[in-house]
């Protein structure tokens, strides 16, 4: 089963998008409730991802019980920071963007703006953490390899 929702999360998550954009322009009541629900379930299969592919790692000889340990605290934690980065800074960026072109152009184009501006807000925070988490990440290994 969850193999298969492997495999089959992009289209879901993009269902899923497609949702909550429909929702803005015809429940918007709904829209909160219905973000926060996918990001629940985003957060949710992200974490079982990565838990499974080091666990199965593990099983298969590949990494000793203390590497999948370490691993999946690093794993774990730069998600987290990552995720908690992203939603915070996206969510400044997208409201300002929103209520600065809702105010001059109208509802309809605020929405837009918001979305697109915490779209690239997000985007660009979530590249930014994943390459210093990888230099981070890179650093410990040395520093691992020559103590």
């Amino acid at each position: 089963m969850i193999k298969i929702l492997e495999k089959s999360w992009p289209i879901i998550s993009i269902v899923f998008t497609l949702l909550i954009l429909a929702s803005l322009f015809f429940l918007p009541g709904a829209t909160r409730a219905l973000s926060l629900a996918v990001m629940f379930l985003g957060i949710i299969a992200i974490l079982t991802f990565t838990v499974r592919r080091h666990v199965q790692a593990h099983r298969q000889g590949r990494i000793t019980r203390p590497a999948m340990r370490r691993n999946l605290l690093v794993d774990l934690t730069g998600l987290l920071l990552t995720m908690a980065a992203v939603i915070y800074i996206a969510g400044l960026a997208g409201t300002a963007a929103g209520q600065a072109a809702g105010q001059a152009w109208g509802a309809d184009a605020g929405i837009v703006s918001g979305l697109l501006a915490g779209i690239a807000a997000g985007l660009l925070v979530s590249l930014f953490l994943r390459w210093g988490w990888g230099k981070l990440w890179k650093l410990g290994k040395v520093k691992e390899m020559t103590a």
